[in-house]
């Protein structure tokens, strides 16, 4: 279904509207370009839609047009790609989060080895140790 109407927004040349989080104007942006915006700015242009969709429905009931339909598909569209959007922001902070703790594991296991590597040493008779010294 979503592909159906990521097809139909590429085949009407549909443009979003951005906005900068301080409500200065912006510009457009076409469907590819959505996928390169960060988070707050999908945010703000899915607001400037929201705003437009509730100043059409107040305008009049009796003359519904296909700006409206054009409207709800361009919302439908922004909100699927901020969903995935956050979804992968989601999962690279999860994979984010392994790796530290992958990291910190390896690091505790390296600390525990130098201990008893020490340890090691520490048990060995004075004559060991000169000799090991006597080698290096």
């Amino acid at each position: 279904m979503e592909q159906q109407k990521l097809e139909k927004a590429l085949r009407m040349h549909m443009r979003w509207p951005l906005r900068r989080p301080d409500g200065s104007g912006g510009g457009q942006a076409c469907l590819e370009d959505l996928y390169e915006l960060p988070l707050s700015a999908l945010d703000e242009s899915f607001k400037t839609l929201k705003r437009r969709q509730r100043n059409q429905e107040e305008e009049s009931f009796l003359q519904r047009s296909t700006v409206n339909e054009v409207l709800q598909l361009q919302i439908e569209i922004l909100e699927f790609i901020m969903t995935v959007k956050q979804e992968e922001a989601d999962v690279a902070r999860q994979y984010a989060e392994q790796a530290l703790q992958k990291r910190q594991k390896k690091m505790q296991v390296s600390q525990a080895l130098a201990a008893k590597q020490v340890a090691d040493l520490n048990s060995k008779s004075v004559e060991e140790l000169q000799k090991m010294l006597e080698e290096l």
